[in-house]
């Protein structure tokens, strides 16, 4: 890396454009940005479960495997109406087999004192009196699931921003960041449940200033997107809850995947209205963003209008943070413009439409003479010639290669509303920067490199 910045500092020294002169600094300062958070961030506790039990007999361990298992499985599969394949339910007769290891925590408050009345002791004997935490063989699971034809979603996952309006007839107020109400606990314990990390704004006087209640229930979506930008989330969910005539409602919208996705719950409730929220959310997430087939593949994407070190290091945090992306290093820059390697995975349509989602780059029309557009960059002499050192292995080989064969589940419950909307929040928050040690910075004389997409940075 040093040896590369040397060079590129001789070669660059006495360039007209600044930010060719600057580009050293830059790449010496991307690899700081490595430690800031991005707006997909890798889940932990995917193939954890803890359940409480009665005592430590066997049969009660039997029963919190299996129930420990079916949480896995749903976080594993981002839908819940997997367990209803047959071929999956027998996965859950032996549930003892994906069980890597497993501790009981004692519940402190669960031995009651036993000297009250009949139905007191019998109460308390039935009172869960430990937490038992089971870790569950992920690989294990991973298998076993994509042999049955299910789409395995990873943990790397988008961070999704919830603007949350609740209305339970004596008050009305956003749900924040530093909130406790029922409907926060609610909410928490629903996402945690689901792996799906979610974000609450902070409410504070920007915030305040920013969006009211009546934007939220009314569906005013430009003051939502405007509160929003602050926290360059990839993800949008905007929920309205309401209580009627002793009746929840929940009417949930999500955008961030394409096309704008609303579905409404109903309960007896507020837990049943807050997590059909949280797990609409989750089965639509899965159903776009979990690689289908585990198809993976690389592209040069060529992007317009970076002009200055901070264009350059938006741009890269941008691509670093998506969904799909695997991984982004610079091929080559030029006055204006930079050449990025992406490796993805699933297919370049989705790729495609992942970077177009937020406000953050804008798909240029059409493409120069010599421009693949939406064609894979195989792995060819090119290519290694342009990563070289940067070469995956396995099953991380650039060009689409099929990993198996699974198909995500329908998302249950109401069918979506399509209306077409761009996601809220302009995307950028910091996250793991490029590679670059294998960069190669054009000379202005040099003609410009093939590339396979090309986008405009907006803003």
């Amino acid at each position: 890396m040093v040896l590369y910045t040397a060079i590129v500092t001789a070669r660059y020294a006495d360039s007209p454009m600044p930010f060719l002169r600057r580009l050293p600094l830059l790449l010496g300062c991307l690899t700081l940005l490595a430690a800031l958070p991005a707006g997909a961030v890798a889940v932990d506790g995917l193939y954890r479960a803890r359940l409480d039990v009665v005592g430590k007999g066997e049969q009660a361990r039997a029963e919190a495997f299996r129930a420990g298992l079916e949480r896995v499985i749903v976080r594993v599969a981002g839908s819940s109406a997997v367990l209803q394949k047959p071929e999956i339910r027998k996965l859950l007769d032996a549930p003892a087999h994906f069980v890597q290891q497993y501790r009981y925590e004692r519940i402190e408050d669960a031995a009651g004192s036993g000297t009250g009345d009949g139905a007191q002791q019998q109460a308390e004997e039935a009172a869960p009196t430990h937490h038992l935490v089971v870790t569950y063989a992920g690989t294990r699971i991973d298998r076993a699931l994509r042999d049955r034809g299910v789409t395995v979603w990873d943990a790397q996952r988008p961070e999704v921003l919830a603007w949350v309006a609740v209305d339970d007839g004596r008050d009305r107020y956003i749900l924040g960041a530093d909130g406790d109400s029922r409907a926060h606990e609610v909410l928490r314990a629903a996402a945690r449940e689901r792996a799906l990390p979610v974000i609450l704004p902070l409410m504070d006087t920007e915030d305040r200033s920013r969006i009211q209640f009546v934007d939220i229930s009314g569906g005013f979506l430009d003051a939502v997107r405007e509160a929003s930008r602050r926290y360059r989330a990839e993800t949008l969910l905007v929920g309205h809850i309401q209580r009627r005539s002793g009746t929840w409602y929940g009417d949930w919208d999500l955008f961030g995947i394409g096309d704008r996705r609303s579905w409404r719950q109903s309960g007896s409730d507020l837990q049943a209205v807050v997590a059909g929220g949280v797990d609409g959310t989750t089965e639509r997430l899965a159903a776009a963003l979990a690689g289908r087939g585990g198809t993976h593949g690389t592209v040069r994407v060529k992007v317009e209008a970076v002009d200055s070190l901070e264009a350059y290091a938006r741009v890269s945090r941008y691509l670093q943070q998506l969904v799909r992306v695997r991984s982004a290093s610079v091929v080559s820059v030029r006055p204006g413009e930079t050449v990025f390697q992406v490796k993805y995975k699933g297919h370049i349509g989705e790729l495609e439409r992942t970077i177009r989602l937020g406000e953050t780059l804008r798909p240029v029309e059409h493409a120069s003479a010599g421009e693949s557009v939406l064609e894979p960059l195989l792995d060819n002499d090119a290519v290694g010639a342009a990563a070289a050192g940067d070469a995956p292995s396995g099953t991380d080989a650039p060009g689409p290669a099929s990993e198996d064969a699974a198909g995500a589940a329908s998302a249950p419950g109401a069918a979506d509303t399509p209306a077409t909307a761009s996601a809220g929040a302009a995307p950028g928050a910091a996250g793991a920067a490029p590679a670059t040690g294998d960069a190669t910075p054009a000379r202005p004389d040099q003609p410009a490199e093939p590339v396979d997409l090309v986008f405009r940075l907006v803003g």
